[in-house]
């Protein structure tokens, strides 16, 4: 039933990032309006991480740390250190 469907890999990866970037963000009780004078504190502090994963008809691969651009070198090092 599976036909040719069990030799294909779906990938890609995603930049996820925390941290200092120009939105904005506020939480206030229904009903209550917009507060200027309330501003989020500032901060220079940025956490960001690249992820890489795959599924397959067999399953759903383990997602991987990446550093660095994803050339196609580092593309089959992750492959042959995931599946």
């Amino acid at each position: 039933m599976n036909g040719q469907w069990d030799k294909v890999i779906f990938s890609d990866e995603s930049q996820i990032a925390i941290g200092n970037d120009s939105r904005v963000y506020v939480w206030q009780k229904n009903g209550k309006g917009y507060r200027p004078d309330l501003k989020p504190a500032k901060s220079n502090r940025k956490f960001q991480v690249m992820i890489w994963g795959c599924i397959c008809w067999h399953g759903v691969g383990t997602l991987s740390k990446v550093t660095g651009i994803i050339n196609s070198e580092k593309y089959k090092d992750i492959l042959e250190d995931t599946i």
